[in-house]
C-alpha cells in the first residue's frame, strides 16, 4: 500500500520509493499521518531487504517543492533504521525522533528537525554551547513548535539515571541576519525543567 495526497488537481504517490523501501516481488507499505493547510504531509515508509523487515523512515512532503524528502538519521550495520514524525507545524516545520546507531549498538532515541530552508538536524545539536553545558545529556523527543519558535520535548537531563524523562524548552535567539539557519544555531536549551515522574500531581 502507498500514500497519497489529492492536490486539487491529480492524487499523487508521496511516499518514499527507494530501492529500501521496496520488498520482494515489489512490496511496499507507506503510511500518510499528518496534513497541514499548506498541503505539507508526514508519513513512514517501511524499510526491506528481500523479505527481511529493516524498520521504517519517516518523511514528509513538501507541495511547494513536489518532492517527498527522507527524515532518516541513523542506520545500524545491517541497515535497520527506524524515525518518526510527531509534528508538523502550519510552515512546515517537521518535529520527531529517530534512534541512534553506533555499528550494531543502540544508542538511544534523539529528536530531530526539519524545515524545507534548512534541512534535517539532530535538535540537540542545536543547543547554544552544546547540551552538557546546559545540563542535559541527551535529547529524546520534540513534540511541539509554536509561533514564537519555542520546542518543547523530553530528554534526559545530566546526573538523572538512564531512561529517565526531563521536560525541555528550547527557545530561537532572534538574529539580525533572519536567516533561519543562524536563528537555529542560536537555539538555546533552557536549564530550568520539571522531572516527569508517573502518577505526580506536582
Amino acid at each position: 500500500y502507498s500514500a497519497w495526497v489529492f492536490n486539487g488537481t491529480s492524487t499523487l504517490d508521496i511516499g518514499l520509493v527507494g530501492s529500501e523501501h521496496i520488498g520482494t516481488v515489489g512490496y511496499r507499505a507507506s503510511i500518510a499521518e499528518q496534513l497541514n493547510e499548506a498541503g505539507h504531509v508526514i508519513g513512514i515508509s517501511e524499510r526491506y531487504s528481500g523479505v527481511d523487515y529493516l524498520g521504517q523512515d519517516a518523511w514528509v512532503y513538501d507541495p511547494f517543492q513536489d518532492t517527498t524528502f527522507s527524515l532518516q538519521m541513523s542506520q545500524r550495520s545491517d541497515g535497520y533504521a527506524f524515525s518518526q514524525a510527531d509534528f508538523i507545524s502550519e510552515d512546515g516545520v517537521v518535529l520527531g525522533f529517530y534512534e541512534l546507531y553506533d555499528g550494531e549498538s543502540l544508542l538511544g532515541e534523539r529528536a530531530f528537525f526539519w524545515s524545507s530552508g534548512n534541512g534535517l538536524f539532530d535538535l540537540g545539536s542545536l543547543a547554544q554551547g552544546g547540551l552538557s553545558a546546559n545540563g542535559w545529556e541527551s535529547l529524546y523527543k520534540a513534540i511541539a513548535i509554536n509561533g514564537l519558535q519555542q520546542i518543547v520535548g523530553n530528554g534526559q537531563a545530566l546526573g538523572t539515571l538512564s531512561g529517565s524523562q526531563s521536560v525541555f524548552l528550547m527557545t530561537a535567539i532572534p538574529e539580525p541576519s533572519s536567516a533561519m539557519i543562524m536563528t537555529l544555531a542560536g537555539l538555546l536549551l533552557l536549564s530550568c525543567r520539571r522531572k516527569l515522574e508517573h502518577g505526580s500531581g506536582n
